[in-house]
C-alpha cells in the first residue's frame, strides 16, 4: 500500500503536505457530522473498531480483576464518542457506557442507532457535551473507565483534554486513549489514502501538526496524574478486512493509563 506513497502524495498536492496550522475545534465538529461518511467509514474500519473495543474490554477485566459478567458494573465514559462505534461494541460486550461529543448531530445519530437495538438502548446513553462541562457539574472521579478513541488529533489542545479525563477518573481508574502517531507512514494512511483515495473524510481533516507521538501522549498522561501501563499499535488492512495488535505504535496506537 505504501509503495505508492511518493506518487500518490504528489497527486494529492500541496493541500495535503505537512500543514503547520492546526484546524480549529468547531471545524472538526462539523466534519464529523456527515452521516454518509460515518457509514462508509464504519464499513471499511469495522475490524479496527472491534479490535479497539476488544482491547478495552479485556484489559478492563484484567485491571479490575473482575469476571466477564461484572463488566457492566463499571462506569464507562466514551469521550468524543462520535456516532457510537466503540461505545456500541463495548455495550455488546456487556458494558454500560455514557458517550459524550460536542457535535449535536453525531449524538443524534448515535442515539438513533442505539434506539433501534434493544441491547444497545439499555446500555448506552449519549450527550452533546464536553469533559470540561462534566467537571463543572461535579463529575470529578466518577468513572472507572474512560475511552477516548481517535479524538485528540482533532482538538485544539489535546493536553487539556487529557488533564480533564484524569480528573474525571476515579483513583485506580483506567483511561484508554487511541490516536495517530506523527510518522510519514501514518500520514500517508490518514491523509493520502483515507482522505484523497477512499474519501472517508474531507481533505485536511487530519493534519501533520496535530498527530501525536507516543512519548508526547505519555508525558501528557503523567502530567494529568496517570501512569501509562501499556501501549500497543494497530495494523489494519482494508483489503483483507483485518486488524492486528502490534508492539510497535508506528501508525494508530492506544495507551492504557491508570490514575495514581
Amino acid at each position: 500500500m505504501l509503495g505508492m506513497g511518493v506518487g500518490v502524495a504528489a497527486a494529492a498536492g500541496a493541500r495535503c503536505a505537512f500543514p503547520v496550522r492546526a484546524s480549529a475545534g468547531p471545524d472538526q465538529v462539523a466534519v464529523f457530522g456527515d452521516e454518509q461518511r460515518w457509514a462508509k467509514a464504519k464499513r471499511m474500519l469495522i475490524p479496527y473498531i472491534k479490535k479497539r473495543a476488544e482491547y478495552v474490554h479485556t484489559s478492563s477485566l484484567s485491571h479490575f480483576n473482575i469476571r466477564e459478567e461484572q463488566f457492566g458494573s463499571l462506569a464507562i465514559l466514551d469521550v468524543g464518542c462520535g456516532v457510537g462505534f466503540v461505545a456500541e461494541e463495548l455495550a455488546r460486550a456487556g458494558g454500560v457506557v455514557h458517550g459524550i461529543d460536542p457535535g449535536k448531530n453525531q449524538v443524534l445519530l448515535a442515539t438513533k442507532a442505539a434506539s433501534q437495538d434493544p441491547v444497545l438502548n439499555k446500555a448506552l446513553t449519549y450527550e452533546a457535551t464536553t469533559t470540561e462541562e462534566l467537571l463543572k457539574r461535579g463529575e470529578s472521579e466518577k468513572y472507572d473507565v474512560i475511552v477516548c478513541s481517535q479524538v485528540l488529533e482533532h482538538v485544539p489542545d489535546y493536553r487539556k483534554i487529557v488533564v480533564e479525563m484524569g480528573k474525571l477518573l476515579k483513583k485506580g481508574g483506567v483511561a484508554f486513549i487511541s490516536t495517530d502517531n506523527r510518522t510519514i507512514k501514518a500520514w500517508l494512511w490518514l491523509c493520502v489514502l483515507g482522505e484523497y483515495i477512499l474519501r472517508l473524510r474531507p481533505p485536511r481533516t487530519h493534519q501533520w501538526a496535530k498527530l501525536i507521538k507516543p512519548e508526547e501522549l505519555k508525558e501528557a498522561c503523567e502530567k494529568a496524574g496517570m501512569e501509562v501501563k501499556d501501549a500497543i499499535g494497530f495494523k489494519t488492512s482494508i483489503i483483507r478486512k483485518t486488524c492486528e495488535i502490534t508492539p510497535e505504535p508506528r501508525m494508530a496506537y492506544m495507551v492504557m493509563a491508570v490514575k495514581k
